[in-house]
């Protein structure tokens, strides 16, 4: 048997679809292409080293590019923007 949505269901689903698109967008707009490389890595649970062994970077590279990451997004730190994309699926691979 199928759940029953109500018109107060569909009407929450669409609001949360066009936050998250919205979010999308936001986040292409402002960070560039090794940021959003980065973050990717981020969601995916790598630390700072890791990050910096996979791209062939400095770890101090890394830490810039995170402080850069979370001036543009506003946020208390990494563990908040991985969160952040994380809830909002943002490091699925659609915008990354």
């Amino acid at each position: 048997m199928g759940a029953v949505l109500t018109m107060s269901d569909i009407a929450a689903r669409k609001q949360a679809e066009l936050e998250l698109s919205k979010a999308r967008q936001i986040l292409s707009n402002l960070l560039t292409l090794r940021e959003k490389e980065i973050l990717k890595l981020m969601v995916n649970g790598s630390s700072t080293k890791e990050i910096a062994f996979d791209l062939n970077i400095s770890h101090l590279t890394v830490e810039t590019y995170c402080q850069n990451m979370m001036t543009k997004l506003e946020s208390g730190g990494h563990v908040h923007a991985s969160k952040y994309c994380s809830r909002s699926q943002i490091g699925t691979g659609e915008l990354i």
